[in-house]
């Protein structure tokens, strides 16, 4: 593929220093070798991080990192969303056969058009071709069902988040692991509690989704947030 599509990826700075920077690097590393894209240079890319990082200090922000057989590299203002939201749902369906399905393209019109069509609120979520909850217009979803927390499969199309990965990653070790098992997007009516995760949100609940008012009691969302607070907040690249 040539050199009309761009891949991103978007960092937490904590204290001057890229969140989770390898984990990253290697999503953005598998991108460009799934869109042909010429290799990256990580000589300059480690450089660039590094004094983009420096420029930028030890405000709370965010770098955002983009290559299209160039690199651009920027830092800018950022705080962590855990506010509920509300979320609406949306008839569009995700093929998940398609070559940018699951990542972090410039090729993001339709998810832009997604939050376009409902102002009213911060979060779209929508299904893949086979009717399964796919993900969020800019963030992977996670739904409680009948007390049982579930998100879908890479299969289905959703991006593979970093926040995503370590939030099951530090489910699992608490012993409570997070099913990742296809979810019938109409289940997400019946849902209990829901919440969105992206570097931008970490864990971030949902308080209504379309007309529904979702319960304020949120003990499996709270536990998620804690549990990826207590193993992360002191670690800068885990």
């Amino acid at each position: 593929m040539s050199g009309d599509i761009a891949v991103f990826e978007t960092l937490e700075l904590r204290d001057g220093q890229p969140f989770a920077l390898t984990r990253h690097l290697q999503r953005l590393r598998r991108a460009t070798v799934l869109l042909q894209l010429e290799p990256i240079d990580d000589k300059e890319l480690l450089l660039g991080i590094e004094q983009t990082c420096q420029v930028w200090g030890t405000a709370p922000g965010r770098l955002r990192i983009t290559y299209s057989n160039s690199l651009t590299l920027a830092a800018s203002a950022m705080t962590v969303q855990r506010a509920p939201i509300a979320v609406s749902s949306s008839a569009y369906q995700l093929d998940p056969a398609s070559l940018t399905a699951g990542l972090k393209t410039s090729w993001y019109s339709t998810n832009s058009a997604l939050l376009a069509e409902h102002p009213e609120t911060a979060e779209v979520v929508f299904a893949n071709l086979q009717g399964q909850l796919c993900s969020g217009a800019t963030s992977n979803v996670f739904v409680v069902l009948d007390g049982i927390l579930h998100t879908p499969p890479l299969d289905s199309g959703c991006r593979s988040g970093v926040t995503r990965e370590l939030l099951l990653e530090a489910l699992a070790d608490a012993g409570q692991p997070a099913k990742q098992t296809p979810i019938a997007f109409s289940e997400l009516q019946r849902a209990e509690e829901l919440f969105v995760v992206s570097t931008a949100r970490q864990i971030q609940p949902a308080h209504r989704l379309d007309q529904r008012e979702l319960p304020t009691h949120r003990p499996i969302t709270e536990f998620a947030q804690a549990c990826f607070d207590n193993t992360y907040r002191l670690l800068i690249d885990p």
